[in-house]
């Protein structure tokens, strides 16, 4: 995992890599990055991914358009961070990797300092 990979969900879609942005290309792309990035961490089989970025439009092609585009993707994102296991794919990051993350610490931090009485402290 890389701790200069930042990727930003909430808004459009941010990929950040060493403080610049990459070109992640197609909304399809995006859905499948932004997929893989909220199950960070976790295999996704790809009949999961496949479910989860086609939803109610899927291509009669079935699962054969999943290998491309996840090749697409890895040529995007840095070494290693996208990898395919026996069953699926795992986006691999750290925990800081994500606004929705750091957000929901946030969140969380305030509500501790909030349910302590530190309201100063609660300011984000």
């Amino acid at each position: 995992m890389t701790s200069q990979l930042r990727i930003e969900l909430l808004g459009p879609l941010g990929v950040y890599w060493q403080g610049r942005q990459l070109p992640v290309g197609a909304q399809r792309l995006q859905t499948l990055l932004a997929v893989l990035a909220l199950r960070a961490n976790e295999v996704c089989t790809p009949q999961e991914l496949f479910d989860l970025v086609w939803q109610d439009n899927p291509p009669g092609t079935g699962l054969k358009v999943l290998p491309p585009d996840v090749y697409r993707l890895r040529r995007v994102l840095p070494p290693d961070v996208l990898e395919r296991t026996p069953e699926g794919y795992r986006l691999r990051l750290d925990d800081d990797a994500l606004d929705i993350t750091s957000f929901e610490t946030a969140v969380r931090t305030a509500t501790l300092h909030r349910e302590r009485g530190e309201l100063d402290a609660c300011a984000v």
